[in-house]
């Protein structure tokens, strides 16, 4: 069995575990019917055409001049992209549950757990192939797994796929054990931590879409940060708390921070990678801080929705 084989297996294992879990939650929460199959049959399919598209469109020149239009077919693992399938599986929840009858925000609440455990599995698949890796090891004594993988020509490379799944682990977690905190739904928690994570992941990953030297999936986790900041601060104005202007002026400032960080990786070679890839961490733990401040304002709205 090849790698690609291999790995393609574990993506269908990883799809199988997050519908059985889905529907294990959703029947023991009283849902029947076309509410207990269909949004996670619609955010499977949705998931995998959107994560096509993205990759496709990410990377349009080179595409259509090595396949044409007819390459937007090539569902190879390979060629598919994590925003994509983010976006395909919320857009599969939210019509699975207007199909059904259901609140959308309770569905893609029961969706956010199983889609965080297929996810994690999937990360753990990147361990049969060559595109979860991050830089070369040098010291020997780094060169042991889960810290780093050995390619076939007993190369050793940072496992960027196993602190991914480390941060999958912790969604799965928030969805099934963390409380709802102040406005912010459970899926939108377990998103807001994807898209955190997935800045500095992709920052250390070796293979991934760039433009550039910032990286396609770091500037769609800016934006999707800042559609859910929006959206608390909308509800925030809402229940007359103010529009999280600080908490907005918090993130813009850290973005300008991760940019400066990105850049520094790839000009200031000299620097300490620890030391920026520290500042990383701290730049995106207050962008986490100011966004969940946001969601609290938001909080009386939102509970009034429920």
């Amino acid at each position: 069995m090849t790698g690609e084989t291999a790995f393609l297996l574990t993506l269908g294992i990883a799809v199988a575990m997050g519908a059985g879990f889905y529907a294990r939650m959703a029947s023991g929460r009283g849902l029947r019917g076309t509410a207990l199959w269909l949004p996670p049959v619609l955010a499977i399919i949705l998931g995998v055409l959107s994560a096509r598209v993205f990759y496709f469109l990410a990377r349009l020149d080179y595409m259509l001049l090595q396949r044409g239009w007819a390459g937007l077919w090539d569902l190879r693992p390979q060629g598919l992209a994590l925003g994509g399938a983010v976006l395909g599986v919320l857009l599969g929840g939210w019509l699975g549950a207007r199909v059904a009858g259901v609140k959308a925000h309770r569905v893609l609440d029961w969706l956010s757990a199983p889609a965080a455990w297929a996810l994690l599995v999937a990360r753990l698949g990147e361990f049969f192939v060559d595109r979860g890796q991050g830089a070369y090891v040098r010291q020997a004594a780094q060169q042991f797994f889960p810290l780093a993988v050995r390619n076939q020509w007993d190369e050793w490379y940072y496992a960027i796929f196993m602190l991914e799944a480390l941060f999958a682990l912790v969604m799965v977690l928030v969805a099934l054990y963390g409380r709802q905190a102040g406005g912010a739904r459970r899926w939108q928690r377990v998103l807001l931590l994807l898209l955190l994570t997935q800045v500095f992941s992709e920052s250390l990953r070796a293979e991934t879409i760039k433009w550039g030297f910032v990286r396609v999936h770091q500037l769609f986790s800016a934006l999707g940060i800042a559609a859910l900041m929006l959206c608390w601060a909308w509800k925030a104005h809402r229940n007359g708390r103010g529009w999280c202007l600080p908490e907005l002026a918090m993130f813009l400032i850290g973005v300008g921070l991760l940019i400066g960080i990105e850049f520094a990786l790839d000009r200031w070679q000299q620097t300490p990678r620890w030391v920026l890839y520290g500042a990383m961490a701290l730049v995106l733990t207050g962008i986490g801080l100011a966004a969940t401040r946001c969601a609290r304002k938001a909080r009386l709205y939102a509970v009034a929705e429920d």
